[in-house]
C-alpha cells in the first residue's frame, strides 16, 4: 500500500489525514505553505456595500472576509468555489451560497447565475494571485469586477531539499497537492537527483489548473490523479478509486506469474523420467504409480492455476465490458440531453421570435391609439371655449397693487402685470385694460430703487479712511537773517552807532521778535485735532444711520457738515483728503426716492372693464 504525504496547511491536513488513517492508508502530514493575512484599507472595502454577487474562492478567505466585519447593505448573492467552502459560508454569515458541481473555475463560471453578469458589481474574494480566469470571464460578460485578496500563502521555513531527503527516508510514494503555490513549494531550487525521485511519486491533485501546472515540472501525466475537487471527500475518493485500481492491477499481474511457475514443474517430470529409464529393468511397478500419482497432481495444479486465471480474465472482461456499457450509457444520456437542450433551444428562440413580433405589433397598436387620442383631445382642445374667470382677474391685480405700495417690490409687480396680461392674451375684446397694464409695467420699470447696501458701505469705508487723514497743520516759513554787527566800534565818533546796538542787545534779552516771509495759518492743539476728527467720524455715522432708516434730510444735512469739515480744517493738497472730498460729493447728489408715488393706472380700467 502506497505512503501518502498530504501538504495542506494545518488543520485542514490532520484532517485529511485522519480520514486517509480511517481507510487503512499509511499517511503523514507535512504542510508546505502557511497563510499570512493581508491587511485592507476603508476604501478596498467599500466595493463591498455596492456588490450584487460574492464570490469566495477558498474557505480561508471566507473566513478572513468574516473576520472584518463588512458592511452589506445590499444583501447580495454568495458564490463558493465547493462544498466546504459554501458550509463555511453557511455558518458564518447565515446564507446559502450557490456552488458548481464541478468544483473549479469551469464549474464555477457555468453556473447560471453567473452567465448574465452585465452591469452588475461582483467583489471576488481571494487570495493574492491565482485564479485568473474567474475575473477575465466575468469582464467579458460585462462585469464590473472587484478583486479583494485577503491572505497569500508562503512557504514554511526551511529548504526543500531538507524536506525530500526526510521524505525518502519515510518512503513517501504519493503527495496530495491542492494548489499551484503548493506546486512551486516543492520544485523551487531542486537537484537533479531529487527531480528524479519526484518523477518516481504519484501526485494527487484537486483540479485540471493544477494538473497542467504540474506537468511544466516534467511530471509525467500517468504519475498525476486529477480528484474530483479540494475538499478532504475528493481527494480521499480518488486516493481509494486508484488505490484499488493499482491492487487489482497487482492480482491480474501477479495470478499470471504464479501460472508460469507452475507450468515449468511439469516438464521436469518429463526430463526426470529419462534418468531412471537406463534401470528401468530394476523399477518396481509401485513406481509405476508413483510417477502416475505424481503426473495426475501436475496436471490438476495446472487445471486450477488455468481456471483461476480464466476467471480473472472473465471478471477483468466483464469489469471491463461494464465500464464500457456505462461509458455507452453516458454517452447516450449526454446525447439525449444535448438534443433536448437543442429542442428547448430551438423552442424558445421561435417563442422569442412570436414574443418579439407580438411586442411589436402591440407596441404599433398602442402608439396609434396614443397618436387617436392626442389628436382628439387637441381637437377638442382647440374647439373649447374657456371663459375668463373675473375672480382671478381682479386677485392678480390686487396683489400687484399689494407688491407696489406695502413692499416696494416693484420688479414682483411687473412680473405679477404680465402674468395678468398673458391671461388676457388668451381671451379677445380685453385690449383698452391690457393697454393700461402695459402703461403700469413701463412705469414701473421706471423707478429705481435707492442702493442702500451699496451706499452704506461706501459710507463704512470712509469712515474706515478717516484717522489717516491729514490735518491742515501750518509749515513755518524760514526766518529772515539779517546781518547786522553787533560790535561795539573802537572809534569815538561812532558813539551813535555804538548806543544804538547796545539797545537793540539790551532789547532782544527780554523781547524777541521773529520775521517769516509767509502769511500764517492758525495752529490747532493736539485736544482741538481729537475733536475735529471726532466731528467728521460722527456726521460720517450719522449720515450711515439716517441712510439705514430713510431719512433723506438727516442724511443731506451729515454729508454736508461732514464736507465743512474737511474744507475747512483738512489738507486739500493731500490725495486721500481729494478722495473722500469726491465720494462726499457724490454721495451728497445720490437721489434718494424710499417711497416713490407710484400710481396704477390699470386701476381704473380694471375698475371700467368688471363694470
Amino acid at each position: 500500500m502506497a505512503v501518502i504525504l498530504v501538504t495542506r496547511p494545518d488543520t485542514k491536513g490532520e484532517q485529511l489525514v485522519a480520514q486517509l488513517q480511517q481507510l487503512g492508508h499509511q499517511t503523514m502530514s507535512f504542510p508546505l505553505l502557511e497563510l499570512e493575512a493581508i491587511a485592507v484599507s476603508s476604501a478596498q472595502l467599500s466595493p463591498l456595500t455596492e456588490a450584487d454577487k460574492l464570490i469566495f474562492i477558498s474557505q480561508d478567505a471566507v473566513k478572513a472576509l468574516y473576520a472584518l466585519k463588512p458592511n452589506l447593505k445590499h444583501q447580495p448573492e454568495f458564490y463558493a468555489i465547493g462544498d466546504k467552502t459554501a458550509e463555511v459560508i453557511l455558518d458564518l454569515f447565515q446564507v446559502k451560497a450557490r456552488k458548481p458541481k464541478q468544483h473549479d473555475s469551469e464549474g464555477l463560471l457555468a453556473l447560471p447565475g453567473l452567465q448574465d453578469v452585465d452591469q452588475k458589481n461582483i467583489v471576488l474574494i481571494k487570495g493574492q494571485d491565482g485564479r485568473p480566469l474567474i475575473a477575465q470571464t466575468l469582464k467579458s460578460r460585462g462585469a464590473f469586477i472587484h478583486s479583494l485578496a485577503l491572505y497569500r500563502r508562503q512557504p514554511v521555513p526551511g529548504k526543500i531539499s531538507d524536506k525530500i531527503k526526510q521524505w525518502q527516508q519515510q518512503k513517501i510514494d504519493s503527495i496530495v497537492l491542492t494548489s499551484n503555490a503548493a506546486v512551486d513549494a516543492i520544485f523551487n531550487e531542486l537537484a537533479a537527483n531529487e527531480l528524479e525521485w519526484l518523477k518516481t511519486c504519484r501526485f494527487y491533485v484537486a483540479s485540471n489548473r493544477i494538473a497542467d501546472y504540474l506537468a511544466t515540472q516534467a511530471i509525467s501525466p500517468t504519475n498525476i490523479q486529477i480528484c474530483a475537487g479540494a475538499s478532504d471527500e475528493a481527494i480521499v475518493a480518488g486516493i481509494t478509486s486508484q488505490e484499488s485500481l493499482m491492487s487489482d492491477e497487482k492480482i491480474i499481474n501477479s495470478d499470471a506469474t504464479v501460472t508460469t511457475q507452475d507450468k515449468e514443474p511439469t516438464s521436469k517430470p518429463k526430463s526426470s523420467r529419462t534418468e531412471p529409464q537406463a534401470k528401468k529393468t530394476q523399477q518396481t511397478s509401485g513406481a509405476k504409480w508413483v510417477a502416475a500419482l505424481a503426473i495426475l497432481l501436475s496436471l490438476g495444479a495446472c487445471g486450477a492455476v488455468a481456471y483461476s486465471y480464466i476467471q480473472q480474465q472473465q471478471y477483468s472482461n466483464q469489469l471491463f465490458s461494464q465500464l464500457n456499457d456505462e461509458n455507452q450509457a453516458l454517452a447516450d444520456k449526454l446525447h439525449a440531453l444535448q438534443n433536448l437542450a437543442d429542442q428547448q433551444a430551438t423552442q424558445l428562440n421561435a417563442q422569442l421570435r412570436n414574443s418579439e413580433t407580438n411586442i411589436q405589433q402591440a407596441l404599433k397598436t398602442t402608439e396609434q391609439q396614443i397618436a387617436a387620442q392626442l389628436s382628439q383631445t387637441l381637437e377638442q382642445k382647440n374647439n373649447q371655449q374657456v371663459e375668463l374667470n373675473p375672480f382671478e382677474v381682479k386677485s392678480l391685480h390686487r396683489m400687484a397693487i399689494f407688491k407696489v405700495q406695502s413692499e416696494q417690490n416693484y420688479q414682483a409687480a411687473i412680473a405679477i402685470l404680465q402674468q395678468l396680461d398673458h391671461l388676457l392674451a388668451e381671451h379677445a375684446g380685453h385690449t383698452r385694460l391690457r393697454e393700461a397694464i402695459h402703461q403700469d409695467i413701463q412705469a414701473l420699470a421706471a423707478v429705481q430703487n435707492v442702493p442702500v447696501e451699496q451706499l452704506y458701505l461706501n459710507l463704512y469705508g470712509i469712515t474706515q479712511q478717516l484717522p489717516k487723514l491729514p490735518l491742515n497743520m501750518v509749515q513755518l516759513p524760514d526766518l529772515l537773517e539779517t546781518q547786522q554787527a553787533t560790535a561795539l566800534s573802537d572809534d569815538i565818533s561812532d558813539w551813535q552807532s555804538n548806543l544804538k546796538r547796545s539797545w537793540r542787545l539790551l532789547v532782544d534779552d527780554f523781547i524777541k521778535v521773529r520775521e517769516r516771509s509767509a502769511p500764517i495759518e492758525p495752529l490747532l492743539s493736539p485736544q482741538e485735532q481729537t475733536l475735529v476728527r471726532q466731528r467728521l467720524a460722527f456726521y460720517v455715522t450719522q449720515s450711515q444711520s439716517a441712510l439705514l432708516n430713510q431719512q433723506v434730510d438727516v442724511f443731506k444735512a451729515s454729508i454736508a457738515q461732514a464736507q465743512k469739515i474737511i474744507a475747512d480744517y483738512y489738507d486739500q493738497q493731500a490725495s486721500s483728503v481729494v478722495n473722500i472730498t469726491q465720494q462726499l460729493a457724490t454721495l451728497a447728489e445720490q437721489d434718494l426716492q424710499f417711497n416713490p408715488q407710484v400710481e396704477l393706472v390699470s386701476a381704473a380700467a380694471l375698475q371700467e372693464w368688471a363694470q
